[in-house]
C-alpha cells in the first residue's frame, strides 16, 4: 500500500501545502539532492509499517478483541502518522527545493560557459580586428617637376625617416609601400611608379632615385598621378594617400593661373579620380591627405573638398614635419579601421589632424588604442 492509499489519521483532512518558489541560497550538489532524496524514502517506509500496524490494530478493534495495551498502541500509531506525515510533506518540500536549485545551479553555470565562451570569442573578434587593421598600405604621390627642386631632398629624407617612426609607433605592423613619382603632360618621365612593397630597402632605393626635373606651366598633372594612385594594388584595410605637391592640378576652376590645360589633364577628371580613392575605404578605411607647400594650391584644396572629396590638408612649412604627419595619418587610418571593422561601406569621417602630438604620444596599442576599441 502506498502513502497516498493510507488511511487518514483519525480526525484529519487531506490538504495540500502550497511550497513558495525557493530562492538563490548556497550552490546545492547531487550530494545534497541524494541524501534529501534518501530522507524522504526513510520516512515513507516508516510511514508504511506504521500504517500496516494501524490496520492489524483497527481489525481487532472491529471483532472487539483488541486488548486495552494495543487499543493505546492504535493511538499511539495515529499520533505518530500525523506526525510523519508532516515531516514527509518537509522532506519533499527540502528534496523538491534542492532540485530546484540544482537544476537552477546547472542552468546558472551553462549560461556562465557560454558567456564565457561569448566573451573570449569577442576578445578573439576584437583581436583580429586591431591585427587586421594594423595591415596598413600607405602611399605617396609626390610631385617632382622642376618647382620642387628645393623641396625634394628634404621631403626624400623625411620620408625615408616615416617607415622607422611607423613602425616605432605601431609595433608588429603589416605595413607595404608605394610611391609615385609624377611631372607634367609631356615630360619624358611623366610618372615613376613603385607599387606596394614590403621591402624598406627597396622603397628607399627608389626614393633616392626621384630627381625634380620637368614641368612647364604652374600646373602639374596631378589628375594623372592620381589615376596611377587608383592603379595601385591596395590589398590592406588600413588605407594612406599622401599626396605632396607645391602646385595644382590642371584646370581653370581649380586655380587662376596660365594653364596648358584649362580644362584639365585630356581624358582624365581628377575628381573622379579622387572619389574612385576614396572609394576604397568601402574594403576598410582610405586616409587621403594633401601636403600643402604653398598657397598655390588653396583654391584646389577648397574647390576638391566641395566637389566631395574628403581630403585633410597639412601644412608642411618645414618638410621635417612631415615624418610626424604621415605617422599620425597612419595611426588615425588604423583607428577607423579598428571602429568601422565589420560594417562595410560605413561611413568614415575624415577629420583634419589637429594634435599630431597626441595621436604619437600614445604609443602601440596603448591608452589611445583601447579607447578606439571602447568607443
Amino acid at each position: 500500500m502506498s502513502t497516498k492509499e493510507a488511511i487518514l489519521p483519525i480526525g484529519e483532512e487531506e490538504s495540500f501545502e502550497i511550497v513558495e518558489e525557493p530562492t538563490e541560497d548556497d550552490a546545492v550538489s547531487e550530494a545534497d539532492l541524494t541524501k534529501a532524496k534518501s530522507k524522504t524514502v526513510v520516512l515513507e517506509n516508516e510511514a508504511e509499517r506504521n500504517i500496516l500496524e494501524m490496520q492489524r490494530l483497527l481489525g481487532k478493534s472491529k471483532t472487539r478483541s483488541a486488548s486495552r495495551s494495543e487499543k493505546d498502541r492504535l493511538l499511539s500509531l495515529n499520533s505518530k502518522l500525523s506526525a510523519l506525515k508532516k515531516d514527509i510533506a518537509e522532506a519533499k518540500t527540502t528534496e523538491g527545493d534542492t532540485e530546484v536549485k540544482l537544476l537552477r545551479s546547472r542552468a546558472m553555470t551553462k549560461v556562465a560557459d557560454i558567456k564565457l565562451a561569448m566573451k573570449e570569442k569577442d576578445i578573439q573578434r576584437a583581436l583580429k580586428a586591431v591585427q587586421s587593421a594594423e595591415s596598413v598600405d600607405i602611399a605617396f604621390v609626390v610631385d617632382c617637376t622642376g618647382s620642387m627642386a628645393s623641396y625634394i631632398s628634404s621631403v626624400k629624407e623625411s620620408i625615408q625617416g616615416i617607415v622607422e617612426r611607423v613602425r616605432a609607433t605601431n609595433q608588429g605592423m603589416n605595413l607595404r609601400m608605394a610611391i609615385i613619382g609624377y611631372r607634367d603632360i609631356g615630360d619624358s618621365k611623366r610618372f615613376e611608379v613603385l607599387d606596394f612593397v614590403t621591402s624598406v630597402d627597396t622603397f628607399k632605393c627608389f626614393l633616392t632615385n626621384l630627381v625634380a626635373s620637368g614641368g612647364a606651366d604652374t600646373p602639374e598633372d596631378m589628375a594623372g598621378a592620381t589615376k596611377e594612385a587608383n592603379k595601385l594594388s591596395w590589398a590592406h584595410p588600413s588605407k594612406v594617400a599622401f599626396i605632396i605637391a607645391d602646385a595644382p592640378c590642371h584646370g581653370r576652376e581649380f586655380h587662376s593661373y596660365d594653364d596648358s590645360y584649362p580644362g584639365g589633364t585630356p581624358g582624365i577628371d581628377i575628381i573622379d579620380e579622387l572619389l574612385c580613392l576614396q572609394k576604397l575605404a568601402e574594403q576598410g578605411t582610405m586616409s587621403l591627405t594633401f601636403g600643402r607647400i604653398t598657397n598655390q594650391t588653396d583654391a584646389m584644396i577648397r574647390c576638391f573638398q566641395a566637389r566631395g572629396v574628403f581630403i585633410d590638408q597639412v601644412g608642411i612649412e618645414e618638410a621635417s614635419k612631415l615624418t610626424k604627419t604621415v605617422t599620425a595619418s597612419v595611426r588615425k587610418s588604423i583607428f577607423k579601421t579598428i571602429a568601422t571593422k565589420g560594417r562595410p561601406g560605413a561611413s568614415v569621417a575624415f577629420a583634419p589632424i589637429s594634435s599630431i602630438g597626441d595621436l604619437l604620444k600614445t604609443g602601440h596599442r596603448s591608452a589611445g588604442m583601447t579607447a578606439s576599441l571602447k568607443s
